[in-house]
């Protein structure tokens, strides 16, 4: 069956047709007048029930008024049934203050008071808050709970504890630096040895060569310079050989053959001394100084040109000092040569160890006269010091040796430490490499001398 072709509209159809579709201008009068009729009404309703809210809400912020007014002072104002329904305590800024239950004891009072009979009796308190945080105080009594209310405020107001124990730990912290142990000694390098000095913070470039100074973080020579040494509980007893730097031979003997722990003292007039003692801490030993002194028979016996001497002023005996002391860098301190004269002089030999102390360094005593004053004079400026029990080599012979050597541990063992003074003799080089290898075995440790600077009497 054949379709039949659709026929087209004639426009003058479809225009009628688009005509009909949109909507009429009375239409649109009509829905724009019914919409704002429903606007009014909406809005005459709105209106029309503002004023009742609005004096609720009013009669409820003056109700809240009255009694945070009458709370400050002005309590007799306020209803008997809103007295009576606050006398479990409905403090009005307290309650603000407290936090808690302020919110609850607002809404309570605000239902129950009539809007209109408060505005007037919430006028005259206002002059009364003044009164009312005077006479908060003396309300509490009537109110059961302001009773226990108030210890409660004090508890949480009792941070007070905190502050406490601040204070307590502050005096922790205080104590912490007295406890602390004193600062390590020097340090080792990888193969053994001490590290090469001078440490730049420790030296004070001056005509008469490099001095030894206290750094600015706070170390001094002593600290830096010295050989670490870790208290093991045994007997300690250190080895002083001296007059080193004036002879190749002995001075390269005591630095290859004897024993790291053992201590070198090195003259200042020898040549090449930088050199000899860094080859002697690269060694691991620890280096002192010698400083020659006035001795007893000068100047039969005269130990030098740069000699202290009691017949010289102290500003020239520490021009001579500071010469010495300039010869090279590394040692933790000096040790007198000879000086049984001088160390029995207090008025001399005081400025001197008062010039060691300002610069960071130790004193050992050699006892070359019984007569010494450098331990107590030490002790009263605060140098640290130590003193020699004997002297090993006295009689260079091996039994003579020996038998000091001997003397040394048993005074070791007395005490728990000892000190032994010897010359690069081959003879007390050979002994004392001899010595010091059993040492260990015996019950003794080999220390530095700066380990015993704590020591301070002289034994039999």
């Amino acid at each position: 069956m054949a379709r039949k072709p659709k026929l087209k509209k004639p426009e003058a159809a479809r225009a009628a047709k688009a005509r009909r579709r949109a909507p009429s201008a009375l239409a649109v009068v009509v829905f724009l007048l019914l919409a704002g009729a429903a606007g009014l009404a909406a809005w005459l309703t709105y209106s029309y029930e503002a004023p009742d809210h609005a004096g609720q809400r009013s009669g409820g912020d003056t109700a809240l008024m009255a009694i945070d007014l009458s709370k400050e002072g002005g309590g007799g104002q306020a209803p008997p049934s809103m007295a009576a329904k606050e006398a479990g305590g409905g403090d009005g800024k307290t309650d603000e203050m407290g936090g808690d239950h302020a919110p609850a004891k607002q809404d309570d009072p605000a239902k129950a008071v009539p809007p209109k009979a408060i505005p007037p009796k919430a006028v005259p308190p206002k002059a009364a808050p003044a009164k009312a945080e005077r006479q908060t105080p003396p309300v509490p009594p009537p109110k059961a709970e302001a009773v226990p209310r108030e210890p409660a405020k004090t508890a949480a107001l009792a941070p007070a504890p905190a502050p406490e124990t601040k204070t307590k730990t502050k005096p922790k912290t205080r104590a912490v630096p007295a406890a602390k142990p004193p600062r390590p000694r020097g340090s080792f390098t990888r193969s053994g040895g001490l590290r090469p000095a001078p440490d730049p913070a420790l030296v004070k470039s001056a005509d008469e060569g490099p001095l030894p100074v206290v750094a600015p973080d706070g170390r001094t020579p002593l600290q830096v310079y010295a050989r670490p040494y870790k208290a093991t509980g045994r007997p300690r007893i250190a080895v002083v050989v001296g007059s080193l730097g004036l002879s190749q031979a002995t001075t390269l003997a005591a630095i290859q053959q004897l024993p790291g722990g053992v201590t070198l003292a090195f003259a200042p007039y020898g040549r090449i001394l930088q050199d000899y003692v860094n080859q002697a801490r690269a060694a691991g030993h620890e280096v002192l100084l010698q400083v020659p002194m006035e001795p007893m028979d000068y100047p039969t016996n005269d130990p030098g040109p740069h000699t202290l001497l009691t017949s010289l002023t102290i500003n020239r005996n520490l021009q001579r000092l500071d010469w010495l002391l300039g010869r090279f860098t590394g040692y933790v301190g000096v040790v007198n040569f000879m000086g049984g004269r001088f160390t029995s002089a207090q008025s001399h030999l005081t400025p001197m160890l008062e010039a060691m102390r300002g610069r960071g360094l130790m004193c050992l005593d050699s006892r070359a006269s019984s007569a010494s004053v450098a331990v107590s004079i030490a002790d009263r400026i605060g140098l640290d010091v130590a003193a020699s029990d004997r002297v090993v080599d006295a009689i260079a012979s091996r039994a003579a040796i020996d038998a000091r050597l001997l003397e040394l541990e048993r005074l070791a063992a007395a005490s728990g430490g000892a000190i032994g003074i010897g010359f690069p003799y081959p003879v007390t080089i050979e002994r004392l490499a001899q010595w010091t290898r059993g040492l260990g075995d015996r019950g003794f440790d080999l220390v530095p001398v700066s380990a015993l600077t704590g020591q301070r009497e002289a034994k039999p």
